[in-house]
């Protein structure tokens, strides 16, 4: 892989002082297209390689670690490594990196032929096809929609990891995903109204205008008088949407890294039942909903099905390969370096990942609600990253939500925030529905949350604002 060439040879000549060695290089390829009333109104087009250099260094002091990064592919990789064995000496502690052997780290088989960069540079297509594709499904959202606003972006994205060490480790695979982004907005009765709304598939051919005309129906029919309501617990059913909103951050509640820090609510209770029976958590490598995939993580580790809750069990966690050392068990291709949203640059590695999916149930939300009677329908959620505490799972949400009488919607309630815990959110999960939200992480986009509706038997909500 380009960017990583010229490193072969010094990982089998580190510089002194430094024992161990590994450089990753992660390329981005993104083709995008937006069109608006039949036009298209911008193109971007970007080839984007980034170098992480991690070290283990030893001296009189102690063993260390230290992290390098660059864009700059022309810079002597001797140099490179020099520099993060200089950065060792700002760690705040000593620390001892983990590196994969060859005959530990991930190697391709049969069912990996088609992530080879080769194999994906045929599922690549040309600006033509895109633009045709964007111009096709925007004129059925127009038409569909007469004296709404439409913006529709379609994104071709083709993203290439490779990754070698001082152990003779060595490994490089590619993915494809497109993505289909339409910002909808229309006035009704003086009102406005404004969505956002994505698809992604690793294929161009799955991406449809009838998904995108499903959601805005969806949405319409929430247009309801507003009511008020007061506070108190209420049955409750929570949209597909609030709920993987919730779990774009409660995610880490998962992680051994927390599990060993007591820093989670479920540290200590593997193997215990700790959620409803209706709730089973996978990390999977991809979806089918969406089109996103994760072939091997940051440290070399292959991604497989990883079942972390399962019918009520705390079955698994996901596991870095310092954490899985720890617990006497095997790394779970979770390690990553862009969690969250920040503006730093990312050279740790941190547990996250790949697509963490809340399994979905048999029967749709209409019927959730008709099952529910009586209590509130949580159809949107606001302030996602601020509003959870990962160590003891309370939550504070402000969100939307619609008054339900007798399984019907009758009124939209403002102003109200969510309250609780998130164990005890899934521990009242009742029932799962069969539609799920794919959320992918904002602007990074380097993992997704899916998620159903939730029917929870009994909810702490706030009052609204009529």
């Amino acid at each position: 892989m380009r960017g990583l060439e010229t490193y072969q040879r010094r990982m089998k000549g580190l510089p002194a002082g430094i024992t161990a060695a590994e450089a990753e290089a992660e390329r981005t390829q993104l083709l995008s297209l937006e069109v608006m009333q039949g036009e298209n109104k911008g193109v971007q087009c970007s080839d984007v390689t980034e170098l992480f250099i991690r070290v283990r260094t030893k001296d009189e002091e102690g063993e260390k670690s230290g992290f390098y990064y660059t864009q700059n592919l022309e810079e002597d990789p001797r140099e490179a490594l020099k520099r993060a064995a200089e950065n060792a000496a700002f760690a705040a502690k000593e620390t001892s990196e983990c590196f994969l052997s060859p005959e530990e780290a991930w190697k391709p088989s049969p069912k990996d032929e088609a992530y080879t960069a080769e194999a994906v540079n045929t599922r690549e297509v040309p600006f033509s096809v895109l633009e045709e594709k964007a111009h096709e499904m925007e004129a059925v959202l127009r038409r569909e929609n007469p004296g709404a606003q439409i913006l529709l972006r379609l994104i071709q994205t083709k993203e290439t990891r490779g990754l070698i060490n001082s152990l003779g480790t060595e490994m490089e695979a590619a993915v494809i995903r497109f993505e289909a982004e339409m910002e909808f907005a229309e006035e009704q009765g003086g009102v406005p109204y404004f969505y956002s709304i994505c698809q992604s598939s690793e294929k161009l051919e799955d991406l449809q205008a009838v998904f995108f005309l499903k959601q805005i129906r969806k949405r319409r029919n929430l247009r309801l008088p507003k009511g008020t309501l007061e506070a108190g617990e209420y049955p409750a059913v929570l949209d597909c949407e609030t709920a993987a909103n919730l779990f774009a951050t409660a995610w880490q509640m998962f992680t051994a890294k927390n599990y060993l820090a007591d820093a989670t609510p479920y540290a200590g209770r593997l193997g215990e039942k700790v959620t409803g029976e209706a709730v089973s958590i996978r990390n999977l490598p991809s979806i089918p909903e969406g089109g996103y995939r994760c072939v091997f993580d940051c440290e070399g580790s292959g991604a497989e099905p990883l079942e972390l809750v399962k019918n009520g069990v705390l079955e698994e966690l996901m596991q870095t390969v310092s954490t899985a050392r720890a617990m006497g068990t095997s790394p779970t291709g979770t390690t990553g370096r862009k969690a969250l949203l920040s503006g730093n640059i990312h050279t740790d590695l941190i547990p996250m990942p790949a697509n963490f999916r809340l399994e979905k149930g048999e029967r749709e939300t209409e019927l959730l609600l008709k099952e529910m009677g009586n209590g509130v329908y949580v159809t949107e959620s606001f302030d996602v990253f601020h509003s959870i505490n990962i160590a003891s799972g309370e939550f504070h949400v402000p969100c939307r939500g619609i008054l339900v009488e007798n399984g019907e919607c009758k009124a939209c309630v403002e102003g109200i925030t969510i309250n609780g815990t998130i164990q005890d959110l899934l521990r009242d999960t009742l029932e799962v529905g069969s539609e799920v939200q794919v959320r992918p992480m904002d602007l990074l986009k380097s993992y997704t949350v899916c998620a159903p509706a939730m029917r929870i038997r009994s909810l702490n909500v706030t009052g609204s604002q009529s």
